[in-house]
């Protein structure tokens, strides 16, 4: 899958998450992509492009998730726990992020329990 990727330096690291990752989709599945981009990449024009050309390339409905910019802490556990690795072109970068996600992840949910006693 990194093939799909060669011509887009700007993503430092990506994973294949979803149904396509767990070996359960379907005709009708979207592909599930999430990216890291370089700083100066992380535009709204950089999104619709990548988006445009990975689902050009795949022939499929992509749902891409720019990690850079997620706040939803289930979804970047999933993504995290779940997705396969298909680009990794700074690995320092990728343990750095796993490891403050994951931080925040376990802030996010020992907030829940002490607000709202659950996970």
């Amino acid at each position: 899958m990194e093939e799909l990727f060669a011509d887009m330096p700007e993503i430092r690291f990506a994973y294949l998450f979803g149904s396509a990752a767990e070996g359960t989709e379907t005709p009708l599945s979207d592909v599930d992509v999430a990216v890291y981009l370089e700083k100066e990449a992380n535009t709204f024009e950089k999104h619709l492009q990548i988006h445009h050309t990975l689902a050009k390339r795949l022939k499929k409905d992509v749902d891409l998730v720019v990690l850079n910019n997620v706040r939803n802490f289930n979804l970047l556990d999933a993504i995290l726990r779940h997705g396969i690795v298909v680009v990794d072109r700074d690995p320092d970068l990728r343990f750095s992020f796993e490891v403050e996600a994951q931080h925040r992840i376990l802030g996010y949910r020992a907030f829940k329990r002490a607000v709202h006693g659950q996970d």
